[in-house]
């Protein structure tokens, strides 16, 4: 079969899960995925059939499986996520990190103020800042700064920045001691974004953004911003992307070249809430009809509708590295194929959604509902779902008034 065969068998077997048909809408699918040039659609629809079996399943008294299942955490505070790679519980004792697939023991660390960036982990515990890869200690400084409020680590764990009420402090590699730097009139910084090779940073003010050179802590440049109600930054190639919330639904877009400053500066409208991308190359966005759409901030024309309800989303991710994008929508929690905006999963709770984090390649996800329960959710990987469905529904063949039915070759002679 070719791949236009294959996407004609997709499309019989969402009208057969439609009208409930769960058997042929399987083996549907089952025939399509092997003719797909990219199976990944083939793949989300056997998520939800194999969804609807295991609901059939329940109905007649089996087990569910711990594909979909959730673990709640009810000695877990609210500080606790998934981050650097590992679940991080917030406990009275400090904080415990839990790798998520391999079954190591938790790694306890000392409770103190803390953030992460891919698997780096920079951590304060009011007399030291270490940075942690892995669970590791890279590197430590002895830095009493006992009016912290946030501190940011650079993905290659070379430096971290600490935020205070008056002042930031630069703790690089290179450096035995924290290097306070000053901002002037700019005010605090409410966020810090480094680039991917650690050696410059952006501080996030009320009104303006700073970039700064991350070994020496110089300033490079500054750049307006307007009054913003919510500013988020990345940078992307030879470019930095700054995504503004203003008011009445206006955001702005800016790409601003790193070589020579020039921009390119879209206005966005009709905007509720946004969040770029870690690696700034996509932007997703909550609009004002509930609507949930993506885009290349490269080129903001590239849009990308996601299927699903059109309700107000409260929190959106995009998670560039598995090309998904998560929405917490009502009681549920949703996540969509971003190329295709195909809705992929959907974690249903009792109660609204409030919060959310996840790992990276989108297989763990951490829920609080506004009853501030925790949630620790795992999703199968392909393989295991594709071996399961086999192992427990053998998916059958077409049968020959089928494949003539939807002309599924080879034809039965």
């Amino acid at each position: 079969m070719r791949h236009s065969d294959g996407r004609r068998l997709l499309d019989a077997a969402q009208q057969a899960l439609q009208a409930n048909d769960l058997e042929l809408a399987l083996a549907l699918t089952w025939a399509a995925k092997a003719a797909l040039d990219e199976p990944g659609s083939a793949h989300r629809l056997l998520r939800l059939i194999m969804a609807d079996l295991e609901r059939v399943k329940l109905d007649d008294g089996a087990e569910l499986g711990d594909s979909t299942a959730a673990q709640i955490l009810p000695d877990a505070l609210l500080g606790s996520r998934i981050a650097a790679g590992s679940l991080l519980l917030v406990r009275e004792d400090g904080i415990h990190m839990r790798p998520l697939d391999d079954g190591r023991a938790d790694r306890k660390l000392p409770a103190g103020l803390w953030a992460s960036a891919g698997n780096i982990l920079a951590l304060h515990d009011s007399e030291t800042a270490t940075i942690y890869a892995d669970g590791e200690a890279l590197r430590s400084w002895s830095a009493p700064l006992n009016t912290l409020q946030a501190v940011y680590p650079a993905a290659d764990g070379s430096a971290m920045v600490a935020v205070d009420d008056r002042i930031m402090w630069l703790l690089h590699s290179e450096s035995p001691e924290p290097r306070a730097l000053g901002w002037g009139e700019a005010g605090l910084a409410r966020a810090v974004v480094f680039a991917a090779d650690g050696r410059r940073f952006l501080s996030l003010h009320d009104e303006v953004a700073l970039l700064w050179n991350a070994r020496d802590g110089s300033t490079l440049a500054a750049f307006p911003l307007g009054l913003a109600t919510e500013a988020q930054a990345a940078f992307h190639a030879d470019a930095l992307v700054v995504f503004v919330l203003l008011d009445e639904g206006l955001a702005t877009l800016t790409r601003l070249s790193l070589e020579d400053y020039s921009a390119q500066r879209q206005l966005l409208v009709d905007v509720r809430l946004g969040m770029l991308a870690d690696d700034g190359a996509s932007l997703a966005l909550a609009k004002a009809d509930g609507s949930i759409i993506s885009f290349d901030t490269s080129d903001v024309g590239l849009q990308r509708r996601m299927a699903g309800e059109a309700l107000a989303a409260s929190k959106v991710a995009v998670l560039p590295g598995a090309g998904r994008l998560l929405a917490a929508v009502g009681n549920d929690l949703l996540m969509w194929h971003s190329a295709s905006g195909e809705l992929e999963a959907r974690l249903s709770h009792d109660l609204p959604v409030v919060g959310f984090s996840y790992s990276q390649d989108a297989r763990h996800f951490l829920t609080r509902d506004s009853d501030d329960v925790l949630r620790l959710w795992t999703l199968e990987s392909i393989d295991s779902l594709l071996g399961r469905i086999e192992s427990e529904f053998s998916p059958r063949q077409l049968t020959c008034a089928e494949r003539e039915r939807f002309n599924a070759r080879p034809l039965c002679l």
